[in-house]
């Protein structure tokens, strides 16, 4: 079996309790057998694809995910992506593959060992921003060579992917109980 889970918690440049959760689900899974790919939104890593690897890893372990109000970060994505999400079409990860001489200790907060990975750039961010106007979310449709079984995602964020069942960890009731101590979108 192989689970795809959403990067987003991952990358953010300060972790949170979503974060450590993330993290560990990754742990956990592996540990038990199972193949963990994990799907990032990290933005602006060029197209030299012999730096794709190094920058996606700068990108996420210096910047993070962007800010929801970095709209300059995640802007020029919001509008390449208007049209296939406005028709449904799905976007499609690339995965990023790590050179053998890159160093991978140190990242684990950020990228779990053993997993694959793949992007799509903004995604997260576009999809939050587009959530705010529209009351659908963004489809993913992965390559079939990425053997994905199940997207789980940590996170509430308005992101499913074709063809595999979604799962959503609901971490807490909060939002809907208490909404006025929380400044979490509800339609997400």
């Amino acid at each position: 079996m192989k689970v795809c889970l959403d990067g987003f918690a991952m990358s953010l440049k300060k972790g949170t309790g979503l974060s450590t959760y993330s993290r560990e689900l990754a742990k956990t899974l592996t540990s038990g057998g199972i193949d963990v790919s994990v799907l990032y939104g990290m933005d602006k890593l060029g197209r030299r694809p012999d730096l794709k690897w190094s920058r996606f890893i700068q990108r996420l372990m210096v910047h993070g995910e962007a800010d929801s109000k970095e709209v300059l970060r995640y802007g020029t994505h919001a509008i390449l992506y208007s049209l296939p999400y406005l028709l449904n079409m799905p976007l499609r990860p690339r995965q990023l593959h790590p050179p053998e001489w890159v160093e991978r200790r140190g990242m684990e907060m950020h990228l779990p060992t053993g997993s694959d990975t793949y992007n799509v750039p903004s995604l997260y961010r576009v999809s939050q921003f587009y959530a705010f106007f529209f009351p659908k979310s963004f489809k993913i449709s992965m390559p079939r060579k990425a053997g994905i079984d199940i997207y789980h995602s940590t996170s509430p964020l308005p992101v499913r992917m074709k063809g595999v069942p979604n799962v959503l960890t609901l971490h807490d009731l909060i939002p809907l109980i208490l909404p006025h101590s929380t400044n979490v979108m509800l339609r997400h």
